[in-house]
C-alpha cells in the first residue's frame, strides 16, 4: 500500500490535520492519522512543508471542451444555431478532449465536469457528466444529467440566428409553454390508448420525459423575475429544476423564495478561463 501524509486533508465534509491516504491502484484502503503498520506500505514523498489533498473537484457547469481555450469563438460549439429550440443535440457531441483546458483543469484538481450546451437557445440541449482525464468522449462520458434550458437575456439576443426567435421573455415563456402544453395533451393521448408512442415526435417525447421528471431542467437564470418565472414553471407543469449562475439575484429574500420551492442552485461561475 502506497501513502501520502497531508498536513491538511478535506474529505467533503469536514478539514483533519495531519493524516496519512493509504491506496493500492485506484482505490483507497485507509484514511487515519497514525501511519498504518505492515509489510509493504511505503510513503510518497512530496515537495513542501504544507500538503494539501482534497477530493476531486467537480465542475457543475462547465462548456469545456465545446468553448474551447484559445481557439477563435468562430470555432466554438456550445450553440447549435438551427432552432431556439432543439432538445435533441447532446452536449457530448460537441466536446473536444484536445482542448487544453482539460490539462488545466486535472492539474487544478477538477477530474470532472457537467457541460451543458447554450445559453443562447431557450432549450439548448442534453447536459451530460463527464471525466476530464481521459483521451476521448468515448472515454469521458459518465451519466446524462438533464436538459438545457434558458430564461435569461441571452435567448432574446440571437434573433439574427436561424429557426424561431424570441425577441423578449414573454416570447420565450410562450414558446417553452407551447412545447409543454403539447406534450401534456399527447400524454393524455398516450394514456387513453388513442396514440402509442411510435406516433410521437421526437421532440415531443423529450417534453413528456421532462413532464414525467425523467429529466430535469438545468435553467440558466440572469435577474430576480427570471427566478419567480422558473417557480411559476416548475408549479403550473410539476418539473424538476436546477437554477443555474443568479447571476443579477443579489437579494437574500429571492434565494429563500428558491429554497422554499425546493429549487437547487449551481451559482457562479466565480471566475472563467485560466
Amino acid at each position: 500500500m502506497k501513502l501520502i501524509k497531508c498536513t491538511t486533508l478535506f474529505d467533503g465534509v469536514c478539514e483533519k490535520r495531519e493524516s496519512f491516504i493509504g491506496f493500492e491502484g485506484t482505490e483507497i484502503k485507509y484514511v487515519g492519522n497514525n501511519k498504518p503498520l505492515g509489510e509493504g506500505s511505503s510513503e510518497i514523498k512530496s515537495e513542501g512543508n504544507h500538503i494539501v489533498v482534497t477530493p476531486a473537484f467537480i465542475d457543475s457547469h462547465s462548456h469545456i471542451g465545446m468553448v474551447r481555450s484559445g481557439e477563435p469563438d468562430k470555432e466554438e460549439e456550445a450553440n447549435e444555431r438551427m432552432n431556439s429550440v432543439y432538445p435533441l443535440v447532446n452536449a457530448l457531441h460537441s466536446i473536444y478532449m484536445d482542448d487544453p483546458a482539460f490539462n488545466e483543469s486535472v492539474e487544478s484538481g477538477v477530474l470532472y465536469s457537467t457541460v451543458l450546451p447554450g445559453s443562447e437557445n431557450i432549450i439548448a440541449g442534453k447536459v451530460v457528466l463527464i471525466r476530464n482525464f481521459v483521451d476521448n468522449i468515448g472515454q469521458a462520458y459518465i451519466m446524462d444529467v438533464g436538459i438545457k434550458a434558458a430564461l435569461g437575456s441571452n435567448p432574446r439576443s440571437t434573433t439574427d440566428w436561424k429557426g424561431d426567435r424570441p425577441s423578449t421573455r414573454m416570447g420565450s415563456i410562450a414558446m417553452l409553454r407551447d412545447n409543454f402544453i403539447k406534450a401534456k395533451k399527447m400524454q393524455r393521448l398516450l394514456d387513453t390508448g388513442k396514440k402509442i408512442m411510435e406516433e410521437v415526435e421526437p421532440l415531443t417525447e423529450v417534453f413528456i420525459d421532462i413532464l414525467s421528471n425523467k429529466n430535469k431542467l438545468m435553467v440558466h437564470l440572469h435577474k430576480e423575475d427570471d427566478v419567480m418565472v422558473l417557480i411559476q414553471l416548475a408549479k403550473e407543469f410539476g418539473i424538476k429544476v436546477v437554477a443555474n449562475h443568479c447571476m443579477d439575484v443579489h437579494r437574500e429574500s429571492v434565494f429563500a423564495v428558491l429554497k422554499a420551492a425546493s429549487i437547487p442552485i449551481v451559482y457562479g461561475p466565480m471566475d472563467s478561463f485560466p
